[in-house]
């Protein structure tokens, strides 16, 4: 009688177990395929937006990272109705992918302030402290 209780004890244990298990992984797998169409959602969104900016913006210079930047390759600088935006490149890095570029700004500056900002991250020492400081706060996302 013990051997029978403690046999329908591991079994129940065991079915329990087996059936939270499978749920377990399937909630998992479900929660992974959302995050994953959410990532490839906000890709898109960003591609568009970077194409958009492109193609309906006009562009109004550029400036190179130079041999010294290690992080910076170059920026495009575009302007759509009256907002300014980066378009940054980057070297090849661990934060950043190489030849991939980023969207940044939105910013609303007249022209004389815009040509400042542009002079500024051209005459600075240190192109990354100054991305850093003043171009990466303002980075265009989709969320």
């Amino acid at each position: 009688m013990k051997n029978l209780l403690l046999l329908s004890a591991f079994l129940v244990f065991s079915f329990t177990s087996f059936c939270c298990y499978s749920q377990g992984n399937a909630l998992k797998a479900a929660m992974f395929s959302i995050e994953q169409r959410q990532k490839n959602d906000k890709m898109s969104c960003l591609k568009k937006k970077i194409a958009n900016t492109i193609i309906y913006g006009r562009l109004i210079g550029t400036s190179q990272g130079g041999y010294k930047s290690k992080a910076i390759k170059h920026i495009s600088w575009y302007k759509v109705q009256d907002l300014f935006y980066a378009l940054v490149s980057f070297k090849s890095n661990n934060t950043y992918k190489k030849n991939k570029e980023y969207l940044y700004g939105g910013w609303n500056l007249s022209s004389d302030d815009f040509d400042v900002l542009k002079n500024y991250f051209e005459e600075a020492n240190s192109k990354g402290d100054f991305f850093w400081k003043y171009i990466k706060p303002y980075k265009v996302s989709c969320d």
